[in-house]
């Protein structure tokens, strides 16, 4: 049940018991009371008529006084009094100042209240069967019985006020457990994301107000925490592919090079083994590095066949084969019971042709994800170009001073929050980082079906008139998006499909920027001279726009992430009740303006909870009670205004 139906609930039935308590005091209990004390006078009356009518009007006087003389000692009889028929007293026996001095304005035989003297009076006309009549008058105090109505009526509104009172603490306490806490938590848990601690959750009840807008703060926090943790992982892959470059540069022969490249990803990534196979002329597999479990039991002499098992089976059709779970592969072949639970091998090109396997497995089951794969991938191509430039000092220079740039320089993009910032940044990293004085790079955002051009840089870019916009449908630009993939012409003149905004442009480059096989947007690159981008400029792109991804996915969880907190800014800004918190030592932390407006003091005043307690004993108790018991719950107190 909702705080808002619960609450509803608490007043329907506040309102239910208050109504039948106020109907049956009115309607049975005070009516009970009237019944009773008109009935009791009726009887004395009619009693007392009927000793006149026996004795007085047939000259037995002695016998009516003694009767009337038990009169005196019936509660509440104020007075008794005869009158003959000229209204001349005869008798009377009480407080002769309730004798009224004009009987005419009694209506003979109606019992009425007179609620300035808080008696009821009664008079009538009693006739002897001897023709003789007399008037008789009989006054009775009902101050015992208004008494005895009042003490009911207070009885009765003071269980109303318990029940109002237990009812407001009820729906005060609900919508602090469900609203007022969980509110207070989340800025906490604000805090704490700000600091950079994603590890956290907002737990409320289903039932509560802000249980959605919990779910949704969870959610953002655990897909932060997720994209952190990718970015850590991403950091690491851009380290090995930095130290893996290094080693390119100071490489001395293949067989020590490659001895190091598995060792550098096992001891990154923590893998059960990391192997290496060539290629040999007679198309056999020959193991030239192995890091972990199997360095034991397999050599250099270890040979395999292409097509045999997961290793050679990359071979064979030429591609990455990645397997998450080997008990459900034919081509998994075990080795000397390793507990080889997933596997990944990846071919190494030279110019084009394969020439060797890099083989990954691992202890854990889908220890491989998508992210991995394209990493691997990554690495694959660096080594292959190690591989290919392995006799160019000159081109090796080149390819680690581009990594390492890409990997210093891209490093800080995931740190900017903001979108448009990240967009201009990238755009100079990718010019500086390519080096060509006769290039342009364009970066777009896709918006549904539209290509936003959000940032521009380099010397061929000309004035346009206008923002330009795109639609995914339309020249290279659109192909890589649709098909999520780099698409490279190296001269746009054979390209049917190109568009040319640039006189100058001779040759093209385009890399989607893809987020969970979602693309968001696409770096553009455009060059004056035909076959301007080598494969460095390919892999520098494919590393830089991998980054660029992570780094707009990002700023835009953290735009959600603020949203939340605004939201949540909102009801503590707007709340018409007092919300504060306060540190051990009472002083407040934080306060909204409903706490200012209901206190009358500012947060500068130094004003700590302490003092707004109106006696030092509850401020004592109040400290007892939290030392105690660790929390405050349902303490009550009387404050200041």
């Amino acid at each position: 049940m909702s705080g808002k139906a619960f609450a509803g609930l608490i007043a329907f039935l506040i309102i239910l018991i208050t109504g039948i308590l106020i109907y049956l005091n009115e309607h049975a209990i005070i009516r009970n009371f009237e019944s009773r004390e008109s009935g009791k006078i009726n009887v004395l009356f009619s009693n007392l008529k009927h000793a006149i009518k026996s004795h007085l009007l047939n000259g037995e006087s002695e016998k009516f006084f003694e009767f009337v003389q038990s009169y005196k000692d019936l509660p509440g009889v104020k007075l008794v009094a005869v009158f003959d028929s000229s209204g001349n007293i005869i008798f009377h026996m009480g407080d002769r100042g309730e004798i009224p001095s004009k009987l005419s304005l009694f209506q003979a035989d109606i019992l009425r209240y007179s609620p300035e003297r808080k008696v009821y009076e009664v008079f009538s006309r009693v006739r002897g069967e001897n023709g003789k009549s007399v008037g008789v008058m009989l006054k009775v105090d009902v101050t015992p019985y208004r008494e005895g109505i009042a003490r009911t009526n207070l009885l009765i509104f003071t269980i109303i006020a318990l029940i109002v009172i237990f009812g407001f603490i009820m729906v005060v306490t609900t919508f602090t457990n469900r609203v007022i806490k969980p509110i207070s938590r989340v800025s906490g848990l604000m805090q704490d994301v700000a600091r950079g601690v994603y590890n956290v959750q907002l737990e409320v009840p289903r039932s509560s107000e802000i249980y959605e807008f919990a779910e949704n703060f969870n959610q953002m926090v655990k897909l932060l925490d997720e994209k952190e943790g990718r970015l850590e992982r991403q950091k690491s892959q851009f380290k090995i592919i930095s130290e893996i470059s290094r080693l390119g540069l100071d490489i001395k022969s293949v067989e020590e090079f490659f001895k190091s490249v598995v060792v550098i990803i096992r001891s990154e990534f923590n893998f059960l083994n990391v192997t290496y196979f060539t290629v040999d002329s007679s198309k056999k597999l020959r193991l030239a590095a192995i890091s972990g479990y199997l360095e034991d039991y397999i050599d250099e002499n270890y040979v395999i066949d292409v097509g045999y098992g997961i290793i050679g089976s990359s071979v064979l059709i030429g591609d990455v084969i990645v397997i998450n779970d080997v008990s459900k592969s034919p081509q998994f072949v075990p080795l000397y019971d390793a507990p080889i639970q997933s596997e990944v091998a990846i071919p190494i090109r030279k110019k084009g042709k394969i020439v060797g396997v890099l083989d990954i497995s691992s202890d854990k089951m889908n220890a491989f994800t998508s992210e991995d794969v394209k990493v691997f991938k990554t690495i694959a191509e660096t080594i292959s170009l190690i591989l290919e430039k392995f006799d160019s000092t000159v081109e090796n220079v080149k390819l680690l001073f581009k990594l390492e740039s890409v990997y210093k320089l891209t490093r800080d993009l995931v740190l900017i929050r903001d979108i448009d910032k990240i967009f201009e940044n990238a755009a100079k990293i990718i010019h500086s980082v390519l080096g060509k004085k006769e290039l342009v790079v364009e970066i777009y955002e896709r918006v549904e079906n539209l290509l936003v051009m959000k940032s521009i840089y380099g010397s061929l870019k000309e004035p346009l008139p206008y923002e330009y916009i795109q639609s995914v449908n339309e020249g290279i630009i659109g192909r890589a998006v649709r098909e999520k993939t780099l698409i490279h012409v190296p001269d746009i003149i054979l390209e049917p499909k190109a568009v040319r905004y640039y006189k100058t442009v001779s040759s093209e480059i385009v890399v989607p920027l893809i987020v969970e096989n979602e693309v968001i947007g696409a770096i553009n690159c455009e060059a004056g001279a035909v076959n301007a981008f080598d494969s460095v400029d390919i892999l520098v792109l494919q590393t830089i726009a991998d980054t660029l991804s992570i780094a707009v996915h990002n700023a835009r969880m953290y735009q959600k992430i603020s949203e939340s907190e605004n939201k949540y800014r909102a009801i503590f800004e707007n709340s018409s009740e007092a919300i504060f918190r306060i540190d051990q030592n009472g002083q407040f932390i934080e306060i909204n303006p409903a706490f200012v407006k209901i206190f009358g003091f500012a947060p500068e005043d130094k004003v700590s909870l302490y003092d707004l307690f109106i006696s030092s004993q509850e401020v004592k108790k109040f400290k007892e009670e939290l030392e105690n018991y660790g929390q405050i719950s349902g303490f009550d107190a009387q404050l200041k205004k």
